[in-house]
């Protein structure tokens, strides 16, 4: 008999992410994936034939197979949880050639992840439990033998009670009543009055024996049986209320009737339906006069009384604004504290940034703290202050002001911002001031020509172009952050031009919203030809300089040796290839006489065509892959 498939779990929706190569022998760490970027996303679907498992990732609307992950074993090699999630997977994806890599799965939610779990430890603890069974039939275990052997006897110590009427005496066994033997007991919700002691009984409040089985047992007593001896016996229930008194004796807590008109028994269903249908009329009324009772007032606090008792507690809720009205006032406090000395100033004004920095990640929040001037008096002088720590957070703080956010960009360009900015570039030694201070400058200049024309007449081609004269791993990150910034900015000049080409299409189209949109487009479309800074790009050198990191950063060794993923800086690829293609058309015979570009191009060709082949179509390699493709047909060097 063939083993069948089994379905061992399906999620409708996992990511699949690159993951950075293992330089060590820790476990990998989700921080450190690009988790806003997922390079893939589908179906996971598991599935256990026989003794195997295999996790396929699949298309979820057509089903096309996109990798599958053959387990083996769990934990271990082929799934391998993150040390910082429980969200996070590594998979060793496998091929049919055999070939494997490794890939980083996420799940929405920390429950799918759960079961990813679950349902793994639960197939190999099956796996186990099998192998037990078939090594089981193999090798029978030999059956216990509990039986006594010829001549042995085990004692048994037995502690019996001696009954009353064992020394010769009979007597009748007491009565109980038919059924289960024992006595119902009485109705939890009602207290009945004991009727008047008769001639049959003695109730008291007591407990006593019956004096014979015959003796009938009026109601309102507490029966219970000596389960040793058998007797019944019974006691008067006290009329004290259980709430203040519990007896020893008694085992039941009879509540008090609260209405006389009721019995015992339970609600007939439309006596109930009856009930609900009148119990409007059962609560009094409000009206204009209506005052709230003590309890109400007891249960209930205005909204006054509850500020002052969070105010003692000091949970006092704050809106941002206020948060910021109040770091605003502080900022301004400890400037004009003369008793302070320069150190403390410069530990309470870091403190203050880090916390502007969180807040105005919001736009409105960016927006007030314009309002109040927080740009010109607070962010534009600590960009010139004495504290390279201060400079650095303020640069920080201004890059989540102005991000995407056009009234914060022109408040920013009016305070002067830029020539800070510049300096810090310029003449400051160390990465993250410089890269603070770029990454500030590019969220201010981004969408914004006329900000791209006053970073041109204070010199910043020049500052930023300069970067590339230096050498060093922290130089190299820097100059892939200006080619990043200087082709987004070319980029968006060619959007604009786009949208305005498009117009003539979208001639007859009433749209209010497209038509607004239409002639921003253009009017930015007029502010970038005015500012032409493709052309000054390239009359400082932009072409040589992009060829130039090209050929000496994208390997890590000579060009003849092997390429592989040791050997090829990705981050180099992708970015400057890209900048090479946006400015092809103006460096079209610069690119057409270098020899050495030709080289390099054509080897990461054939190295990046061979990675696509085994690779999404969403891949990273594929998208430097098409860079390259196209780079190659236009300067003809296939």
């Amino acid at each position: 008999m063939e083993d069948y498939e089994r379905v061992l779990l399906v999620k409708q929706e996992v990511f699949v992410f690159k993951i950075p190569s293992r330089t060590s022998i820790k476990n990998y760490r989700a921080a450190d994936w690009n988790l806003n970027e997922p390079q893939w996303s589908g179906r996971m679907r598991m599935v256990a034939k026989g003794i195997s498992c295999i996790v396929f990732l699949e298309d979820k609307t057509n089903g096309e197979l996109f990798a599958k992950c053959p387990i083996d074993n769990y934990p271990g090699v082929a799934v391998e949880p993150v040390s910082d999630s429980s969200r996070y997977f590594v998979l060793r994806i496998q091929d049919d050639n055999g070939r494997t890599a490794f890939i980083g799965l996420g799940f929405v939610d920390r429950s799918d992840s759960f079961d990813f779990n679950v349902a793994l430890q639960d197939h190999f603890k099956w796996l186990k439990k099998s192998e037990e069974i078939v090594k089981e039939e193999l090798e029978p275990k030999k059956d216990l033998d509990l039986r006594f052997k010829e001549g042995e006897t085990i004692k048994i110590n037995m502690k019996i009670t001696k009954k009353e009427g064992a020394d010769g005496t009979t007597k009748s066994k007491p009565k109980l009543c038919s059924g289960t033997g024992l006595l119902p007991p009485p109705p939890s919700s009602v207290k009945i009055t004991p009727p008047a002691p008769s001639q049959n009984s003695s109730p008291m409040h007591q407990t006593a024996p019956n004096k014979s089985a015959d003796q009938a047992i009026p109601s309102g007593l507490h029966v219970r049986i000596n389960l040793q001896t058998g007797v019944r016996e019974a006691k008067l229930i006290s009329d004290e209320s259980p709430r203040e008194k519990s007896s020893e004796e008694t085992s039941i807590v009879m509540l008090e009737k609260e209405d006389e008109d009721m019995d015992g028994d339970s609600f007939q269903f439309h006596e109930l339906e009856d009930s609900l249908k009148k119990i409007s009329d059962d609560f009094p009324q409000k009206d204009d006069g209506f005052q709230a009772d003590e309890s109400a007032k007891r249960k209930f606090r205005t909204f006054e009384e509850l500020k002052k008792d969070m105010s003692e507690l000091k949970l006092n809720m704050k809106t941002d604004v206020e948060v910021m009205d109040e770091l605003t006032a502080k900022y301004n406090k400890v400037q004009k504290d003369t008793k302070l000395s320069d150190l403390q100033k410069e530990n309470v004004v870091i403190s203050i940034l880090k916390d502007f920095e969180y807040l105005l990640h919001q736009v409105d929040n960016a927006r007030e703290f314009v309002k109040h001037n927080g740009i010109s008096e607070i962010i534009a002088p600590c960009l010139s202050s004495n504290s390279t720590l201060s400079r650095t957070l303020a640069a920080r703080v201004l890059s989540s002001a102005v991000q995407n956010n056009a009234e914060v960009q022109i408040a920013a360009l009016k305070a002067g911002v830029i020539t800070p900015l510049l300096k810090n570039i310029a003449l400051e030694k160390g990465y993250e001031i410089r890269s603070s201070s770029l990454s500030a400058l590019s969220c201010l200049i981004r969408g914004f020509p006329l900000a791209e024309i006053k970073l041109i007449e204070e010199g910043g081609l020049s500052v930023l172009l300069s970067l590339f004269d230096e050498d060093s791993v922290n130089a190299l990150k820097l100059q892939l952050k200006v080619v990043t910034f200087f082709d987004d900015l070319l980029l968006e000049r060619d959007d604009a031009a786009l949208t305005v080409e498009e117009d003539k299409v979208l001639q007859n189209v009433t749209d209010d919203v497209v038509a607004e949109e239409i002639k921003i487009m253009a009017e930015k479309l007029k502010q970038y030809n005015n500012v032409g800074l493709a052309v000054k790009l390239v009359e400082r050198g932009w072409c040589q300089k992009l060829v130039r990191l090209l050929t000496s950063k994208v390997f890590k060794n000579d060009l003849e040796s092997v390429i592989d993923d040791t050997s090829v800086n990705h981050d180099v690829s992708d970015k400057v290839s890209g900048a090479i293609l946006t400015v092809s058309a103006p460096c079209e015979s610069y690119f057409q006489s270098e020899e050495k570009l030709h080289s390099v191009l054509k080897s990461l060709f054939n190295y990046y065509k061979s990675l696509s082949k085994v690779d999404d179509d969403d891949s990273f390699y594929v998208d430097i892959f098409v860079k390259l493709d196209k780079l190659s047909t236009g300067l003809k060097i296939k």
